[in-house]
């Protein structure tokens, strides 16, 4: 489905609504105002041998769970070149983990029904997406990562105008939370091949709903080409290197 601005075959949502009243469109895109949101990629939810994968196989189910972790296996390389490409470009790149306080799980959410303690190996980023140095990491113990921790107050205060969401799954943490960012007064970008869910029908049905409005769908090589792009514009070119003093 990717390679194309498009999006594949499936157009923005088409809504009567839109005709009579004309949307906000969102702001143009500047990465130095932008955040990457990696979601849930940890190994309580993302890895085959912790957490959710560890419980499949012990109740016999880890066959159901196939197409979820095969997406993962695809989406994880995709969203380590797009961070990288981020940092490059001066966009904030934001781990969004799942992890409670408490050893006994009630600081979280009643809708969470599957859950880790900070510290612990399920909370951990995924190795192969492991923070970097500038990274920031935050724990939510909802399914929407505005509402449980200070995730509004860290873009507002970075001069956060864009979120680009990636991460699993597509239907569930990574939706809900752009749908509350965008809520919020920001504006949102879904990378159709940095997403995942438990099934293609779930994961495009989502896509499609979130093609809208101040939120748009792109593949990860039109975001990386923005990416290049805005890192070769003459802002950047004339940028001081961290530690020096333009003159």
């Amino acid at each position: 489905m990717s390679g194309t601005n498009a999006w594949g075959a499936i157009p923005r949502r088409a809504d009567p609504f839109d005709v009579v009243v004309d949307k906000p469109l969102p702001p143009a895109f500047d990465p130095a105002q932008s955040a990457l949101l990696i979601v849930d990629l940890q190994y309580l939810y993302a890895s085959r041998d912790h957490g959710l994968g560890q419980l499949a196989r012990v109740r016999g189910q880890i066959e159901g769970l196939r197409y979820r972790y095969d997406r993962i296996d695809a989406i994880v390389p995709t969203i380590r070149e797009l961070a990288g490409a981020c940092r490059r470009a001066g966009a904030q790149v934001i781990h969004v983990v799942t992890a409670v306080r408490r050893p006994d799980g009630r600081d979280r959410s009643p809708s969470l029904a599957l859950w880790c303690v900070e510290g612990s190996r399920e909370a951990a980023v995924l190795e192969a997406l492991a923070p970097e140095r500038g990274d920031i990491v935050v724990a939510k113990t909802s399914s929407s990562a505005f509402n449980s921790t200070t995730i509004d107050q860290i873009l507002r205060n970075l001069q956060v105008q864009t979120l680009i969401g990636t991460g699993i799954v597509t239907n569930g943490c990574v939706e809900l939370t752009l749908r509350d960012g965008v809520d919020r007064g920001y504006a949102g970008i879904v990378v159709e091949d940095g997403c995942g869910a438990n099934s293609e029908a779930a994961h495009v049905d989502a896509l499609r709903r979130l093609n809208t409005g101040r939120m748009r769908v792109v593949s990860s090589s039109d975001l990386l080409r923005e990416l290049e792009a805005a890192c070769a514009g003459p802002a950047m070119a004339g940028a001081a290197s961290p530690g020096e003093v333009s003159a």
